[in-house]
């Protein structure tokens, strides 16, 4: 049985496939009120020195061809 996100749920994993510097640590997906999101998140350090994670959201476009 594959995986299901259902609604109000996701989740974020480690980029194994990063080869480049600007490309993010974390992706993920996350299903909020039936619409379908992708996360990009990017570990940083601040200015004192303590690490804190910036996201992008974007809803799913949907794929098919036209």
């Amino acid at each position: 049985m594959a995986y299901e996100i259902r609604d109000m749920t996701g989740s974020i994993f480690a980029n194994q496939g990063k080869v480049k510097e600007n490309q993010p640590d974390f992706t993920g997906n996350f299903r909020i009120k039936g619409v379908d999101y992708s996360v990009a998140g990017w570990s940083k350090t601040s200015k004192a020195g303590l690490p804190w994670t910036s996201y992008k959201i974007e809803e799913k476009q949907d794929k098919t061809p036209f």
